[in-house]
């Protein structure tokens, strides 16, 4: 009983020992991590590409998540100098995602930056439709920013653009939500026009409920204009959502849009919103 008394606490004497220390120098390697962190991001806010060099050149690596960190703030103010030089000199996997932010692809797409876009995109490895935040992808956050350059970019270089989202939303049917008529036109003619999300809605079914319910005239204007875009791509107007309504129930511009068709069939009925 003693001897098993006597090897506790000598196990204990030796935990308390070593244990603060071990934090200590994890403590301080955590401390000057961040100051070097940090020193980088206002090289980077200020453009100071001459200063980053000299400190990769005098050897610092970042491991992947340091050097993700560093990456995602140079695609976040748009530098793209600082993006080229750390690519080129730091092993960066930048298909790895750091929750909860998103890849540093779908950050510059969001943010409509084309060159930084352009850049990644040319890097060996890329992944064009990888996922972020609910599953979104950088083609679709350039289309919800309206972003047409990016997307058409996105587009080019593989994008998938019948991705969803955990909603069951695609690149098209989020571009309509947020009435970015210029992608619309894009997406269409490489979407399946007759998508329903997990509300059963159609991009047409959303653009007449927005269409519909919008104050701003400019804005509605815009619904107005994609809803013709969408009619004239061969869209369905009987498709109903999970609440049993369609689109033409919901919005006059659809009636005339279709009631204007060559050979429109089959008849709509008469429509009093």
């Amino acid at each position: 009983m003693k001897k098993r008394l006597r090897k506790i606490l000598l196990i204990s004497l030796f935990f308390s020992a070593s244990v603060p220390s071990a934090m200590q120098a994890m403590e301080g390697e955590k401390t000057s991590q961040e100051v070097l962190d940090n020193y980088f991001c206002s090289k980077i806010e200020c453009c100071d590409v001459g200063a980053m060099e000299r400190i990769l050149e005098d050897g610092v690596v970042f491991n992947w998540q340091d050097g993700y960190r560093v990456l995602m703030q140079a695609a976040k103010a748009n530098n793209f100098k600082v993006v080229k030089l750390l690519l080129a000199r730091n092993n960066i996997d930048i298909n790895r995602r750091c929750r909860p932010y998103p890849t540093v692809l779908i950050e510059a797409a969001q943010r409509g930056h084309f060159k930084v876009v352009e850049l990644l995109l040319a890097t060996e490895g890329i992944d064009v439709d990888q996922l972020g935040m609910f599953d979104y992808t950088a083609l679709i956050k350039a289309a919800i920013g309206g972003h047409s350059e990016v997307a058409e970019l996105l587009l080019a270089k593989g994008a998938d653009p019948s991705r969803e989202t955990d909603n069951g939303c695609t690149a098209l049917s989020l571009a309509v939500e947020n009435a970015r008529s210029e992608v619309v036109r894009l997406l269409i003619p490489c979407s399946e026009v007759n998508w329903q999300d997990k509300s059963g809605s159609t991009p047409l079914i959303l653009a007449a409920k927005w269409e519909n319910s919008t104050v701003d005239p400019k804005r509605r204007e815009k619904f107005t204009n994609i809803i013709d875009q969408i009619v004239a791509a061969g869209v369905d107007p009987f498709i109903k959502n999970n609440y049993g309504t369609a689109a033409w129930e919901l919005s006059k511009t659809v009636n005339c849009s279709f009631r204007a068709l060559p050979c429109q069939k089959p008849a709509l009925p008469p429509l009093s919103v």
